[in-house]
């Protein structure tokens, strides 16, 4: 008789057990968006040494993007989807006119390219520099991450 109480007891300890470690999975994770933008390269050409957040622009890791994003982490990758890099937007800019809207950024200007996402700024530490990475189409994702 003890081992069928036994029995019994291992029996719904199973299921106990299945019943509250399964826990049904109904949503998938929300990757970042992945957009096609431009990118071009900008160097400290007035000797700030810092972007629009105030950290100090670092080759390989700052980026300027739109205002909203600064303090979130870009990453960028070619067109053949193989990693440029992982960068922190610490800076903004305005890019090219877009034609639309007004600028929060360049008094009496309409809406800048960086300033509205459609293109990313990477800096560089040389004019030089600037000129090899030129004007190019890149996938960015924006990811809220601290670096």
């Amino acid at each position: 008789m003890k081992e069928w109480i036994c029995y019994i007891l291992g029996f719904l300890l199973i299921i106990w057990a299945a019943l509250t470690l399964a826990t049904p999975v109904n949503a998938q994770e929300k990757q970042p968006e992945l957009r096609l933008i431009d990118s071009t390269a900008y160097y400290d050409s007035y000797g700030h040494g810092h972007g629009a957040t105030g950290r100090k622009l670092i080759e390989g890791v700052t980026v300027a993007y739109r205002p909203e994003d600064l303090g979130k982490t870009a990453v960028i990758y070619d067109t053949n989807m193989r990693l440029i890099g992982i960068y922190e937007i610490t800076d903004t800019g305005y890019g090219q006119s877009t034609g639309k809207g007004k600028s929060k950024i360049l008094s009496g200007r309409t809406i800048g390219t960086i300033e509205n996402g459609q293109c990313i700024d990477i800096y560089f530490r040389t004019k030089a520099a600037c000129q090899r990475w030129g004007r190019r189409k890149v996938y960015v994702q924006i990811i809220e991450a601290k670096g």
